[in-house]
């Protein structure tokens, strides 16, 4: 499977950058991928990521939904 990406910027604040993400899904699978990503300016890090993917992989419907918080230990 390969996964392509576009990456756009869809705001810059003080404190985040938020990003919108979009991509497909090729070869053994075919689909499309959604994603946004709030990225802390001072560390560089995502703050959360949410991703979605729809698909089909042998005929099959597939979808994916995922989301991520990360915080400071």
């Amino acid at each position: 499977m390969s996964f392509s990406f576009i990456y756009k910027v869809k705001l810059i604040s003080e404190k985040n950058v938020l990003i919108d993400i979009s991509g497909k899904i090729t070869g053994a699978a075919e689909g499309d991928i959604t994603e946004s990503m709030d990225i802390d300016r001072s560390t560089g890090m995502p703050s959360e990521s949410k991703i979605n993917m729809t698909m089909k992989i042998q005929g099959q419907d597939a979808s994916t939904n995922m989301t991520a918080k990360f915080t400071k230990g």
